[in-house]
């Protein structure tokens, strides 16, 4: 799966959660809590939402800002998920 076809799921879902900025890509530089775009509840959210739109495992280990801190961290994260969860 390439990058941009998780870059439109990931805006599409996030959007969703927040309905006054629906409609736009957004940049892959994009931080997701910083940028006010999610809260808690939205996170646990999108979580489940990956996992079963990705059908991959997400441990809570892995939840750690590195891996969400932002978009295109967050594309990264998911697709070394879907290589290894093979």
């Amino acid at each position: 799966m390439n990058d941009r076809i998780i870059h439109t799921y990931l805006s599409n879902q996030i959007h969703s959660y927040n309905e006054e900025k629906r409609n736009e890509l957004l940049p892959g530089q994009t931080k997701i809590f910083e940028g006010g775009l999610i809260d808690s509840i939205s996170f646990v959210l999108l979580v489940e939402d990956i996992q079963e739109n990705f059908n991959i495992k997400i441990y809570p280990n892995e939840l750690i800002n590195n891996n969400f801190e932002s978009i295109q961290s967050l594309i990264s994260f998911i697709k070394s998920k879907m290589k290894n969860d093979v």
